[in-house]
């Protein structure tokens, strides 16, 4: 529904219909189950970029730029995506799920459900209920830098593959990538909630940037962050990640005079719910893809070759 509203302008989902069990599309799936088996030992994030540059070279109707096109062919990447992201060792066949986040919980609740410190009493749809929320609120920021970079390939004519590839380049970076690491680290050094605040004092002390706290568009505080930490209290109110989730907001307020962002709260979600260390980057890949070919389409239809001017700053030559 998200991506219909995003794509083309309707929540009622109006995405054309792909039949992944005949003809060309199912043979483009089938073709890539090879790969798929041979990627195991990748991250879960490297193989959704070896998949979907594989994928680019096998489907010969993604050059096509219309609207409607477009759409169908962000429905395969959507596809492709929670397939890579959710494939488990001995799963390699592909298999059509139209709830994105429905085939990433049935595959990682199943991951989570033998660790013993995941709560008995998370059900798959308050699991479900998480998944779907996050992948909703990363789907659009208007035009960060993974965005950008997108909408600059975009411009060029690159089919939707080469777009969603350019976005995934610039997620999988020290900027991004590094970003969530860094705010893992902090939750370790505090090892508890309790321990946050004197973690937090501890680095502001040694001048230390506080990594997930304040974002630059949200002064007030991350609408994102505040909304998903209430659905973790929701629905795994009992866990460590949520608590820290929690007490990071009472401290970004109180103490900080800077609320957490979104990142945060996906690092202790991760906690929360006993996903993979990648699963906030995960997220952020397979929710963005949604507004990376939105803005594809936008750009096709613009037809407008993005070029920025340069202006020369350094010494002049001397004659």
């Amino acid at each position: 529904e998200v991506a219909s509203f995003l794509w083309l302008g309707s929540l009622s989902n109006q995405l054309p219909e792909v039949d992944f069990n005949t003809g060309l599309e199912a043979d483009l799936f089938n073709g890539l189950r090879p790969l798929a088996s041979v990627t195991k030992e990748q991250s879960i994030f490297s193989r959704y970029q070896i998949l979907l540059a594989a994928a680019a070279s096998k489907d010969i109707f993604a050059a096509e730029l219309t609207e409607e096109a477009i759409a169908k062919t962000g429905v395969k990447i959507l596809q492709l995506a929670a397939w890579a992201c959710s494939l488990e060792d001995n799963e390699d066949e592909f298999e059509y799920q139209a709830d994105i986040a429905e085939s990433l919980t049935k595959r990682w609740l199943a991951r989570s459900s033998h660790k013993t410190d995941m709560r008995s009493n998370m059900r798959k749809r308050d699991y479900h209920a998480l998944v779907n929320a996050v992948l909703i609120l990363l789907a659009e920021h208007e035009l960060n830098a993974t965005t950008f970079a997108a909408r600059c390939v975009a411009s060029a004519r690159a089919t939707a593959y080469e777009v969603v590839a350019a976005g995934l380049a610039c997620l999988n970076s020290q900027h991004y990538r590094g970003h969530m690491a860094r705010i893992d680290a902090l939750l370790e050094e505090a090892k508890t909630p309790d321990g946050l605040e004197e973690t937090l004092k501890a680095r502001l002390g040694r001048g230390e940037e506080l990594h997930g706290f304040g974002h630059r568009l949200y002064p007030t505080g991350d609408p994102r962050a505040q909304l998903l930490t209430k659905l973790l209290q929701a629905y795994a109110s009992e866990t460590e990640g949520t608590q820290f989730a929690v007490r990071g907001l009472e401290l970004g307020q109180q103490l900080l005079k800077r609320p957490p962002e979104i990142s945060y709260v996906m690092v202790c979600m991760q906690r929360a719910l006993n996903l993979p260390k990648e699963a906030p980057l995960v997220f952020f890949a397979v929710g963005r893809t949604v507004g990376w070919i939105a803005h594809a389409i936008e750009q096709y239809q613009k037809d407008q070759l993005i070029r920025p001017r340069a202006t020369y700053v350094g010494e002049l030559p001397k004659a």
